[in-house]
């Protein structure tokens, strides 16, 4: 069996596939509130790559989102995760 390319597959209902840095660093706000990024953490940081055609929130792929990593159950596809449109808290805003 070949190894399948990400256009190969598009999440289904609600479901969001994203990729994550799985780097802890150092960011700040421009509020200048400094945190820190960790895997670890209850909320990870993912870019977007594909929207299942259910989800309801205004989320593209590109956008950065945080989702609950504690509701997560280890789902990937082709080094992405797959993730519920349930499990987003925050969509990020760029200027």
């Amino acid at each position: 069996m070949s190894k399948k390319n990400a256009s190969d597959f598009s999440p289904l209902g609600k479901w969001i596939a994203v990729t994550t840095d799985k780097k802890g660093k150092e960011t700040s706000t421009k509020e200048g509130i400094i945190y820190t990024e960790k895997e670890t953490g209850q909320y990870v940081k993912s870019t977007v790559e594909m929207v299942g055609p259910g989800v309801e929130v205004d989320i593209k792929p590109g956008d950065v989102i945080y989702w609950d990593s504690k509701k997560y159950e280890k789902n990937e596809v082709d080094g992405m995760q797959i993730v519920h449109e349930d499990w987003v808290a925050v969509v990020l805003i760029e200027d």
